[in-house]
């Protein structure tokens, strides 16, 4: 943020003291549902966040102290079951997992996929990347050989 700061400042443009990203592109309401959910309050978990929440690519976080995974958890069962979204929690590998993911994708549910080692599952690549197909009226990604809608 202070390297932003200071690129705007060196091009002579106008800029308020104390702007905040979470201030500047969050949703308060929102930011309030992930504190009740237990995410930690520092500035740099809460941006992290907003970006989190803003983008539309899917998030890796690195989260050796399992805070990030344990708010998701508590965010997606206490606030999105609410909106009648289906969350669940799935690991990287087991043969039982994929086909979890396989049915979470076709049921249109949230998912948290934990535990996912250096070397990622293959199988996962057209999820991570994205790789949908319209087919007519239908959406449609491929995993294991198998077209998942």
């Amino acid at each position: 943020m202070n390297k932003w700061k200071t690129w705007i400042q060196e091009r002579h443009i106008a800029i308020s003291d104390g702007v905040k990203l979470e201030d500047t592109l969050g949703d308060p309401i929102k930011v309030q549902e992930w504190f009740k959910a237990e995410l930690p309050t520092d500035s740099f978990t809460v941006e992290n966040t907003v970006i989190m929440n803003l983008t539309d690519k899917f998030t890796l976080a690195i989260d050796p102290q399992n805070q990030c995974n344990a708010f998701i958890k508590k965010f997606a069962t206490e606030v999105l079951e609410r909106k009648m979204r289906i969350f669940n929690a799935v690991t990287s590998t087991p043969e039982k997992d994929m086909k979890d993911l396989k049915r979470c994708i076709s049921l249109g549910s949230i998912v948290l996929i934990e535990n996912i080692q250096e070397t990622i599952n293959p199988a996962l690549e057209p999820l991570l990347n994205k790789m949908i197909v319209k087919k007519g009226s239908m959406k449609t990604i491929n995993i294991e050989n198998e077209d998942i809608d």
